[in-house]
């Protein structure tokens, strides 16, 4: 009998707690058993005996009252989050409401009188010079002025000379340098003034004036062309520039 007994405890509903023998029998572990394997009746609310062997019984007393329920306990820490579910259907598509009257817009109204014009503003900076434009026609010719009055100019002619003495016979082409002639102040010449466009040369060669092919004539030499003929030694050469320059009183 020891051996089908599986669990033993108290049964907290028995008078004067009395220990209750419960067997679990595999097919109603919930009923009571006794010695005897009988069919037993479950455990009663009321006070009931069951026999328990030959001449013996056992007093189950009534049930006692149910306890006050103690107070909740605190709440315990959330869980975590559970995964997120699959996406549900999509709903119907809502009704259309209907506008309400009086929402719509109204007309435009009339333009407004102009305003007053406000103040000049200052003046902007001077932007960059334009490119110049084209050139026009000439204008026609105006009418001839008054004479004007003609001032006194006088023509002023300066000359300057030069004199050489050859030391040697010249029988050909030959450059006299100017520094081997003296000026009207017996001074050695530095060069020939006096040659420009306002001016002409003459030269004389023992006091005859030569023609223009026989010589040339720079501010630093002159040049004999003499074309075989000869200058003895002491031969005066004179050359001479004539210079105008004109002054307006």
């Amino acid at each position: 009998m020891a051996s089908s007994i599986r669990d033993k405890k108290y049964c907290g509903k028995a008078k004067n707690k009395k220990r209750v023998l419960h067997l679990k029998k595999k097919i109603r572990p919930t009923d009571c058993l006794s010695k005897k394997r009988l069919r037993f009746k479950r455990c009663p609310r009321r006070l009931v005996s069951h026999k328990i062997g030959r001449g013996q019984t056992r007093t189950i007393g009534s049930q006692a009252p149910n306890n006050t329920q103690g107070t909740p306990g605190a709440q315990g820490p959330q869980g975590p989050q559970g995964p997120q579910g699959p996406q549900g259907p999509q709903g119907p598509q809502g009704a259309y409401e209907v506008q309400a009257a009086g929402n719509y817009q109204g007309l435009i109204g009339p333009e407004g009188a102009r305003g007053f014009s406000g103040p000049a503003g200052p003046q902007g900076l001077i932007g960059p010079e334009g490119a110049p434009g084209f050139s026009g026609p000439a204008g026609p010719q105006g009418p001839t002025g008054p004479p004007g009055e003609i001032p006194a100019i006088t023509i002023v002619p300066t000359v300057y000379r030069y004199f050489y003495l050859p030391l040697s016979m010249i029988d050909s082409t030959v450059d006299i340098p100017v520094n081997q002639f003296t000026d009207d102040n017996g001074g050695v010449a530095a060069e020939f003034e006096g040659i420009g466009a306002n001016s002409y040369t003459n030269l004389y060669i023992n006091g005859v004036l030569q023609e223009g092919s026989l010589y040339s004539l720079n501010e630093q030499l002159l040049r004999l062309f003499l074309d075989g003929d000869m200058l003895i030694a002491g031969t005066p050469i004179i050359v001479e520039n004539v210079e105008f320059l004109a002054r307006v009183a």
